[in-house]
């Protein structure tokens, strides 16, 4: 699932123009997008495609559906630990609707998520509202997520759900700069964790078992800047994350986005995420406890991301407005702490272990139009 959720944001990268830093509430344009997404690291090998359309219905209404495929193939450290390499099909489905009032604006998303042993449903309310001439835009939010959790090996059913709160809000502090300022929180409930995975006590393997609740706080601030001179914007982000699982993760983004004469943006960006690790998690216990999890996304890790976009803006053709082709690719590398790599999977080989390491790669490639 780590996975999949990584590749839907960064494979959802399409670059935007700036002609000057502008957030007064509108309804989104007509649009129409095809992406392509791809995703290899750490034996995981994830593609599909990913289609988006937009449309206004009336003046203040507008309606979005959007269809996104995972074809999903693991060998990961995982896998090879516990089971066989597999295949699988991930399609999600969404409906939306945006409903513009003066300088408020209403926002309404249903997303459904289907593979053979994971289905959820989640549905999306967000308000925004623009103050004193649109200097101040506040924003609150609102999702609440059902999933069902099953097995491909065994009967195992379960479910879990999701409750998650946000508010934010952006300040426009010089003509050319805004700041911004978020805070979330997520209240997780049920069987938060997977039928497939192992803790390793004494060399011996027994089904991980993780608490069936977990409440999650997040805080960020970040600022754009624009350079008109330069045609350029900035943006810089730091986000805090902790939980009641005692996680706690540092992020911190940095991007530049420029525009090149009149067809083309490019848009770098560089990212580090570093975690502590969960207070049941241990990459081998001496006992059975009542919570362990040797889920190295539970662990004590860092990681190291890069990564380029350019997008080429044609000329309207016929009812496209303002067609764009946007591709890019991000480097990303994984440096466990406290995960080891075991030779064969021998978790009783203690001399002939190493701390788990590896690199992957994002890439996409995505066309676009108004319409």
């Amino acid at each position: 699932m780590a996975v999949t959720n990584l590749l839907y944001v960064v494979g959802s990268l399409i670059l935007m123009t700036f002609s000057g830093l502008s957030w007064a509430i509108t309804l989104p344009k007509d649009k129409a997008e095809a992406t392509y997404h791809y995703y290899d690291g750490g034996g995981v090998e994830v593609t599909g495609p990913a289609l988006f359309v937009r449309k206004s219905v009336v003046d203040s209404v507008s309606v979005a559906g959007a269809y996104y495929v995972d074809e999903i193939s693991s060998a990961s450290i995982d896998v090879e630990s516990y089971a066989s390499p597999y295949e699988e099909e991930r399609t999600e489905y969404s409906l939306s609707a945006d409903y513009v009032e003066e300088d408020a604006k209403i926002s309404i998303t249903y997303v459904n998520s289907d593979e053979s042993d994971y289905q959820s449903n989640t549905f999306h309310f967000d308000y925004v509202e623009e103050f004193f001439g649109g200097l101040t835009t506040a924003s609150l939010g609102y999702s609440s997520g059902s999933d069902d959790v099953l097995s491909n090996i065994s009967d195992f059913k379960d479910s879990a759900d999701h409750d998650f709160y946000r508010m934010g809000l952006a300040q426009v502090v010089l003509p050319e700069m805004v700041v911004r300022v978020n805070y979330e929180h997520i209240s997780d409930r049920g069987f938060l964790g997977s039928p497939y995975r192992k803790s390793v006590v004494n060399g011996v393997l027994f089904d991980e078992n993780l608490p069936r609740t977990r409440r999650s706080n997040a805080f960020s601030v970040g600022a754009d800047y624009f350079i008109e001179t330069w045609s350029t914007a900035i943006k810089a982000q730091y986000r805090y994350f902790s939980d009641t699982w005692d996680i706690k993760a540092d992020d911190f983004r940095l991007s530049a986005t420029k525009s090149l004469q009149t067809h083309w943006i490019i848009e770098g960006w560089v990212r580090y995420y570093g975690q502590s690790s969960a207070s049941f998690y241990q990459d081998q216990f001496a006992s059975v406890f009542t919570y362990r999890s040797r889920d190295k996304e539970l662990s004590d890790f860092d990681s190291y991301s890069l990564g380029l976009g350019v997008e080429y803006l044609f000329q309207d053709v016929s009812w496209l407005k303002t067609p764009s082709l946007a591709f890019g690719a991000e480097w990303i590398r994984y440096q466990y702490n406290d995960f080891y790599e075991y030779l064969n999977g021998d978790f009783n080989q203690n001399n002939n272990k190493q701390l788990y390491e590896f690199d992957a790669t994002v890439a996409y490639v995505s066309f676009s139009t108004n319409f």
